[in-house]
């Protein structure tokens, strides 16, 4: 469940709350288990970490840094933003 989640959203989840209740009835009816026992599952402490640790390293992923953000930052001042703001075009509006 927590690699479909991460292939919908993009990243692990950190609640249990965060997975779709319809997601853990199909799961929890595959394996034949109850629904209700997944909100057992701990999404904090060291047996979490170490799960998300295991997935990201399966997968070649890694958590973002702040050299991460920065280079995203720049790339899309440099990339997605206009070449040259039109101040008279934004003041003029639809």
């Amino acid at each position: 469940m927590t690699l479909k989640f991460l292939e919908q959203e993009g990243r692990l989840p950190e609640f249990v709350e965060e997975i779709p209740s319809a997601a853990i009835e199909y799961v929890a009816d595959l394996v034949k288990v109850p629904a209700a026992e997944f909100a057992k599952c701990a999404f904090t402490g060291r047996t979490a970490e170490y799960h998300r640790k295991q997935i990201r390293e399966a997968l070649g992923f890694r958590p973002c840094t702040r050299a991460d953000e920065e280079g995203l930052i720049s790339w899309l001042a440099a990339e997605v933003r206009p070449v040259k703001l039109a101040e008279a075009l934004l003041l003029q509006g639809p």
